[in-house]
């Protein structure tokens, strides 16, 4: 397994792709208004106010995490999916940790997480990740 940077690929359609298949599990689907990361994924990622971490395996997406840095000391947690069948398996807590070392060190003190209701595992995950 590999955790690497957005802004180390060459091409995001898959990563978008992926990200638009976990919209969809959860019943939405692409909002240009909500949504713009999308449209340049790399390019929105890459730059000083946000991030965005990729799991592979074998050179097939397996997870997402993003942040995007707002004002001092809030960062927002967004777009974290698991595939189905990596879930479970402490890929979440990888790849959160490596992004919340980033996070630390741009020197965030505070994490929140945007996501829905809707994605009950990523609000559970969430709620016992800040409890420690």
């Amino acid at each position: 397994m590999q955790i690497i940077s957005v802004s180390k690929i060459k091409s995001t359609k898959d990563i978008v792709d992926f990200i638009k298949s976990g919209l969809k599990e959860f019943n939405f689907s692409y909002d240009p208004l909500i949504d713009k990361d999308l449209d340049d994924l790399k390019s929105f990622y890459s730059s000083p106010k946000a991030y965005l971490l990729i799991s592979t395996d074998n050179y097939k997406i397996t997870g997402t995490i993003g942040v995007v840095f707002k004002k001092r000391p809030v960062a927002i947690l967004q777009r974290l999916y698991i595939k189905k069948d990596n879930r479970r398996r402490s890929l979440g807590k990888l790849l959160y940790d490596k992004l919340e070392k980033i996070i630390k060190k741009r020197g965030y003190k505070k994490i929140v997480l945007d996501t829905t209701t809707r994605n009950k595992e990523a609000v559970i995950f969430f709620k016992k990740k800040a409890l420690n």
